[in-house]
């Protein structure tokens, strides 16, 4: 008796995980909202498709698991890997003959890595072409599928907050237990895009917030405006002394 799989088969299963997880990534690329849970769910099997196609698959099958990573990394604030993963796609798409959904794809989905990267030159040049060329699709099914990505394309590049944060002596505990409170609130607020909180090795007690939004009036109109912003101050600002000086960024184009 033997457990051995003949490279048929083999090949088999490695096909159908690819198409599972490419189309389990998808419907939760398009939900039009997910757990956090549900987005590492997303990468994992963005991941997976990547992978399993690569094993079995064509170029073809290769480039549409990288718009399909790029689209999800964009999605959860990984400019750098999104616009790596959705050049190397667009690239292979658009220098040979494709049919004009997939174009239109190529071009949603480098905008949707750009606006994550916060590279607006870069997100402005395909942003209009993808919507162009979405309208003109003749194909009514073909049509709804992009429509369905494209609204999760950001139509504009993202900005930048850097909030460097000095906690008072003896709470860092205590502040990090408040933080990961207050990410559901910041996480909820329309324009937000992905944060991080980075600990300082040199610096005790020293902390660096970054947050992306969708432009800075997203931040300080409606976040710092908002009803949920005094939950916000009430879990946090206590811990800040002094009390940080917030600042906005743009990406530099061609300077990641």
């Amino acid at each position: 008796m033997t457990d051995a799989v003949s490279p048929e088969e083999l090949s088999r299963w490695t096909r159908r995980f690819a198409v599972e997880a490419n189309n389990r990534a998808w419907r939760l690329a398009e939900a039009p909202s997910r757990t956090e849970a549900e987005d590492e769910e997303m990468l994992h099997c963005a991941h997976a498709a990547a992978l399993h196609w690569r094993k079995v698959g064509t170029e073809l099958h290769n480039a549409r698991a990288l718009m399909l990573l790029a689209h999800v990394q964009a999605l959860l604030g990984d400019g750098r890997n999104a616009v790596m993963h959705a050049m190397e796609a667009f690239d292979f798409v658009t220098t040979r003959e494709s049919p004009a959904w997939e174009v239109a794809f190529a071009h949603a989905v480098l905008a949707n890595a750009a606006a994550a990267a916060g590279d607006r030159e870069l997100h402005a040049k395909h942003y209009g072409v993808a919507g162009e060329l979405g309208r003109d699709l003749a194909d009514a099914e073909e049509r709804a599928i992009f429509d369905a990505t494209y609204r999760a394309v950001a139509r504009t590049a993202t900005i930048l907050e850097a909030a460097p944060l000095q906690v008072r002596p003896g709470q860092s505990g205590a502040f990090e237990a408040a933080f990961r409170e207050a990410c559901a609130i910041i996480a909820s607020m329309p324009g937000y895009r992905s944060h991080e909180l980075q600990r300082c090795l040199e610096r005790e007690g020293h902390y660096l917030l970054l947050v992306r939004w969708e432009s800075v009036a997203a931040h300080e109109e409606g976040f710092r405006k908002s009803p949920q912003y005094q939950e916000w101050k009430r879990l946090l600002h206590h811990f800040y002394d002094p009390f940080p000086t917030v600042l906005h960024y743009e990406s530099v184009p061609g300077c990641a």
